[in-house]
């Protein structure tokens, strides 16, 4: 026969060194001594670790506060330990625990232990007084000062927030200086810190100044505000022209194409010689690609050309010489010669609509300034019947000669960039650059001083949407509610770019902001919600460098919901 094993009655030891070894504002460390699963022998299976505002004893133990996470026992005599969170400040709280074995035997309850929360965090980091500006190069200048602390001058900060302008920095004007991405991590107190801000124009006086943030997001005010100079870089290397061809040669003119390496200025210098003797008018728009047209010529006569681009540093460089003949009569650039006026050729309708007669088709110039983009000679345009019209088959409208999007990288980056309206935006994606069937041929090798030249795009909508975003340095967009909170920012409209929906979609919405007078940090919905502690702000999953910075105006422009808290 078998003698049955006699059953688990033991229960793990009782916990007679609970304590609290630390404490924060919202929350409390607590530290005991792991028991056995038989009294002081063995593994035990769990813990339940309560708290409560009361004293804890046997009696009330089924109404205090289960806590969860708890960890799991560990080896009889193993010291161990666990943060309880999500506490309010300036709160004193009691704790106790029991442990359990598999079976369960539950141990008699420990000894409790109470702690109080620290009081709210409410003292501001000290502002910093001896900001430096110091050594400079052609795009970028050094930052030197001593880091503050979390209260005071005592700690460490949580961030800082570092701006720059052309005029010194205020509190008055703070909100109008462009932010720095990427600064340094805040040292403990007396600390000398340094930072490179990149990215800034030769030749330029910058002013500086910066605020700290602690972990309760009080704010320092604004440190002083010192300048610097960046230094002058002398550009004395040519434009390099390439592609020179002329096309569409036609009865009085012909059109002349080439590209340069950096964007510079275009001419064409043309005669019946090698001697010249006429240019056209300077297109002084800095570009890359060019088209001049050269007009008011002689038919069937063969004329000499070449090109000229200067940069805008002013160096000039010049082509070789190249030939173009002008067609014999009006109608050498139609179709089989059936057509009365060939390439090249203006005509205007009896309705005052002015085409450019292209690959033997008709074009419609949508405006003057289309036509005078290309330095056309008004002189030139001839006005016909509208069945002379009639016989050409309809192409694309003419929007003019000026190339508002170039694509740029520079060599040791592999980032493309869209340059529109003057400023520069990274394309996110393959997906993104392919939608708006942009060839790879087409992007332009620039310098890196060259691409630093170029203010960040801060403003996009699609075409079809009539929402204006303001798009921030963390590739986040944040929809301007109004004309008011847009003009209350200074934006211009005419920098306000054009972006398909596929490129739309890669950028998420802002989801937190806060003002720079306040530490109130608000999630937005449709509405905002003050998050009421950084464990709760955690819990979001966002990052401190998510925050977008907003104005008052807008700030006020949402109404306000329920707090979020844990």
């Amino acid at each position: 026969y078998t003698i049955a094993a006699a059953p688990d009655i033991t229960p793990p030891a009782t916990i007679t060194n609970l304590a609290v070894s630390s404490r924060a504002s919202n929350s409390i460390t607590l530290t005991w001594t792991s028991p056995g699963d038989d009294g002081a022998v063995g593994l035990a299976m769990s813990y339940d670790l309560r708290r409560s505002n009361a004293i804890i004893n046997d009696g009330n133990w089924a109404g205090a506060t289960l806590v969860t996470g708890e960890p799991a026992p560990q080896a009889a005599g193993t010291s161990q330990s666990m943060m309880i969170s999500g506490l309010a400040s300036g709160t004193t709280y009691y704790f106790a625990l029991k442990t359990s074995d598999e079976i369960p035997n539950i141990s008699a309850l420990s000894n409790v232990v109470s702690g109080t929360t620290d009081s709210p965090d409410t003292t501001a980091p000290a502002a910093v007084t001896n900001l430096t500006a110091g050594s400079a190069t052609g795009s970028s200048i050094t930052l030197t000062w001593t880091a503050s602390g979390d209260d005071g001058v005592i700690g460490t900060a949580a961030s800082y927030d570092v701006r720059y302008s052309t005029s010194q920095i205020t509190e008055a004007n703070w909100a109008g200086a462009s932010q720095v991405a990427g600064e340094s991590v805040p040292q403990v107190s007396g600390t000398s810190q340094t930072m490179i801000v990149g990215s800034l124009l030769t030749n330029t006086t910058y002013f500086f100044a910066l605020k700290i943030s602690d972990e309760a997001l009080n704010i320092s005010g604004v440190s002083n505000s010192p300048s610097a100079m960046t230094i002058t870089i002398l550009d004395t290397t040519k434009p390099v022209i390439s592609g020179v061809q002329s096309s569409g040669a036609y009865y009085t003119g012909a059109t002349v194409a080439w590209t340069t390496d950096e964007p510079a200025t275009a001419q064409v210098d043309y005669g019946v010689s090698a001697g010249y003797g006429n240019s056209t008018i300077l297109n002084a728009s800095l570009q890359t690609s060019h088209s001049e047209n050269v007009t008011n010529v002689n038919p069937a006569t063969s004329y000499h050309y070449r090109v000229r681009s200067k940069d805008a540093a002013g160096n000039e460089a010049v082509s070789g010489d190249y030939t173009f003949v002008t067609a014999s009569t009006q109608s050498g650039g139609g179709g089989g010669g059936t057509l009365p006026y060939g390439n090249g050729a203006f005509l205007k309708s009896p309705d005052n609509t002015i085409y450019l007669i292209d690959n033997s088709q008709k074009r419609r110039i949508i405006s003057a300034d289309a036509f005078d983009s290309c330095k056309y000679n008004w002189a030139s345009v001839v006005s016909v019947e509208q069945s002379v019209i009639d016989q050409y088959v309809n192409g694309a409208d003419f929007n003019g000669c000026t190339t508002e999007i170039i694509l740029v990288k520079t060599a040791n980056d592999s980032a493309v960039y869209q340059i529109s309206k003057g400023t520069k935006r990274h394309l996110p994606s393959i997906e993104a650059f392919n939608s708006y069937g942009y060839a790879w041929s087409g992007i332009q090798t620039i310098t890196q001083a060259q691409l630093d030249a170029y203010p960040r795009t801060e403003l996009i909508k699609t075409d079809q949407d009539p929402k204006t975003y303001h798009f921030s340095t963390t590739r986040v967009r944040r929809w301007l509610a109004s004309s008011a909170i847009f003009d209350g920012y200074g934006y211009q409209w005419d920098k306000l770019v054009i972006i398909n929906d596929t490129e739309m979609a890669v950028y998420p919405d802002c989801r937190v902001i806060k003002t720079v007078t306040s530490p109130d940090v608000y999630m937005l919905s449709n509405n905002k919600r003050k998050i009421t502690s950084i464990d709760a702000y955690n819990t979001l999953g966002y990052r401190w460098e998510d925050i977008d910075i907003v104005s008052q105006l807008e700030m006020d422009f949402y109404t306000t919901g329920e707090p979020y808290s844990i």
